[in-house]
C-alpha cells in the first residue's frame, strides 16, 4: 500500500519509480501473488531495461509460478547484462534442478562457486542436485562446505542428515538431526526427518516422541499423522484411535488421505494403489513408492512377512530415490535380513 502511494503520488524520480516497483514487486510475490509481482517488474524493466536486478527478480517470479522456461530467459538476460553475478547462477542452477536437469544445474552452481568462494547457498544448491543425482558422497561433502560457511543453520545440517539416511548411514544421519534439532527445536520439517531416522533403526518409540512433536508444530501435516500412526503401532500400540482423531485436522482428498482411509479400514488396500496414479511421471512415480511402502508396512502389522517383503521391493523398483518412503522400504529390507540371520547383524 504504501509503495502504490508513492507510485500514484507523481511525484517520484523516473529512478525512484523504478526502485519503488521493485519494492512492490518482491512484495507482491512473498505474497504469492506472482502474476502481480511480474507486472511490477515489468513495468520497472521497461523503465531501466539494463539493470540485472530487475531481471533476477522477475525470474525469481517466473521460477516461483513454475514458468521455468522464462525464468531460465530472464536469469539467462541477467548473465548477459552481469556475468559476474554469482546468485544469477545459482538462480538458473535451482531452476535446472526443478526441470531435473541435474548436470546443467551443477554446471550453474559450479560457476557460482567460482563466483564467490564463500557463497553458502550455492554449496547448500550444488549438494541437492548431487543428492538428487544419487551421488550421496558429493552431497554430504557440499552440505559440509555450507556448515563450515554457516555453523548455525540448522537447514544444513538436516540436509546432510538425509544424504546420509540415502546411504543407509542412519546413525550418522541422527548425529546430524540432534545438531538441527539444538538449533531449531521448533521444525516440523527437522523433527519429522529425525523420527524417520529412528524408525528406520527400529527406536520406535523414539521415532513417535519426534514425529507427535511434529505434528504438534504443523497438525495438517498427513505425512506425519501417517507417519505418527506407524511409530505407534510398531511400538505394539492400537494406534487407530490416535490417527482418527489427527486425520479430523487434516484437509479432505488428494494423495496422501486414501493411505489414512486404508489405516483406518475404510478403503481397500487395491483402491490406494489406484489413488496413487498421477499423469506427472515424477509425482506417480513418487506416490506409487509410498503406497507400496505404507501397503507393507500395514502388512507387517498383519504378520503377513513375504507379503510385506514383496510390497517394500516394489517400493523401491519404482526408483524413487530421495523419499522418506524409498529409505524407508530399504531399511525394512535390511532388518528383515538381519532377523533372517541374525548372527550376520552388526552394530
Amino acid at each position: 500500500a504504501g509503495c502504490t502511494a508513492l507510485i500514484e503520488s507523481g511525484q517520484l524520480s523516473e529512478e525512484d519509480v523504478f526502485k519503488v516497483l521493485l519494492i512492490r514487486g518482491v512484495a507482491y510475490r512473498n505474497k504469492g501473488n506472482y502474476s502481480q509481482a511480474i507486472q511490477d517488474f515489468d513495468k520497472a524493466i521497461r523503465l531501466k531495461p539494463n539493470v540485472a536486478e530487475a531481471f533476477n527478480n522477475r525470474g525469481v517470479a517466473y521460477d516461483y509460478k513454475g514458468d521455468y522456461e522464462r525464468a531460465i530467459q530472464d536469469y539467462d538476460q541477467v548473465i548477459k547484462l552481469r556475468p559476474d553475478y554469482a546468485a544469477a547462477f545459482n538462480n538458473r542452477g535451482l531452476v535446472y534442478h526443478e526441470k531435473g536437469e541435474y548436470d546443467r544445474a551443477i554446471q550453474d552452481f559450479d560457476q557460482a562457486i567460482r563466483l564467490k568462494p564463500g557463497y553458502a547457498e550455492a554449496f547448500e544448491s550444488r549438494g541437492s542436485a548431487y543428492l538428487a543425482r544419487g551421488d550421496y558422497d558429493r552431497a554430504i561433502q557440499d552440505y559440509g562446505e555450507a556448515i563450515k560457511l554457516e555453523p548455525n543453520y540448522a537447514g544444513d545440517f538436516s540436509d546432510r542428515a538425509f544424504a546420509y539416511d540415502c546411504k543407509k548411514d542412519y546413525r550418522r544421519a541422527l548425529q546430524d538431526y540432534d545438531l538441527a534439532v539444538q538449533l531449531n527445536p521448533q521444525d516440523a520439517h527437522i523433527l519429522g526427518g529425525r523420527g524417520a531416522t529412528r524408525f528406520y533403526l527400529g527406536q520406535f518409540k523414539a521415532a513417535e516422541d519426534d514425529i507427535a512433536r511434529s505434528l504438534r508444530l504443523a497438525p495438517t501435516d498427513a505425512y506425519s499423522a501417517i507417519w505418527l500412526y506407524l511409530a505407534q503401532a510398531r511400538s505394539g500400540r492400537d494406534a487407530q484411535a490416535e490417527l482418527r482423531k489427527n486425520s479430523a485436522a487434516l484437509k479432505s482428498g488428494g494423495w496422501p488421505e486414501p493411505v489414512i482411509r486404508m489405516y483406518l479400514r475404510s478403503l481397500k488396500p487395491e483402491d490406494v494403489l489406484a489413488s496413487a496414479k498421477d499423469a506427472d511421471a515424477k509425482k506417480n512415480s513418487k506416490q506409487h513408492c509410498q503406497a507400496f511402502f505404507y501397503l507393507g508396512e500395514d502388512a507387517l502389522l498383519r504378520g503377513h512377512t513375504a507379503e510385506a517383503r514383496r510390497l517394500f521391493q516394489q517400493a523401491i523398483s519404482t526408483g524413487a530415490a530421495g523419499t522418506y518412503e524409498y529409505i524407508g522400504a530399504m531399511a525394512e529390507l535390511d532388518r528383515m535380513k538381519t532377523q533372517q540371520h541374525p548372527s550376520k547383524a552388526t552394530e
